[in-house]
């Protein structure tokens, strides 16, 4: 009979440690998971977060190009600046192509 419990014990212990062991691993690979989709996630936003900037850069530049040209026509027209004379500059400017946002608001604004 002490034979019988020493198998069983032997094999009580080998169950133990596989359950230790497995746990054990599937927590180190859970934590390898979590810390490579968080660089995966901060290097894909810092990329994005980049590229929005460098757009609104762009765009930013692209009126104030537009409003240096009005700035032209104000300094140009001096007291004599009228709403047909900013209508008619508006009309020489490509609204589609340098003010790409909004672009219905451009032309009732101006």
């Amino acid at each position: 009979m002490a034979i019988g419990r020493r198998r069983n014990s032997l094999l009580w212990a080998w169950t133990a440690i596989s359950l230790i062991v497995g746990v054990l691993a599937s927590y180190w690979v859970a934590v390898s998971v979590e810390r490579s989709n968080k660089n995966h996630i901060d290097s894909v936003l810092a990329r994005e977060s980049q590229d929005l900037i460098q757009q609104i850069y762009e765009r930013v530049e692209l009126y104030q190009y537009g409003l240096r040209g009005l700035r032209g026509t104000v300094a140009t027209a001096q007291s004599n600046l009228s709403r047909e004379l900013v209508e008619q500059y508006s009309e020489t400017r490509d609204l589609e192509s340098e003010f790409q946002i909004g672009r219905a608001s451009c032309r009732e604004r101006v």
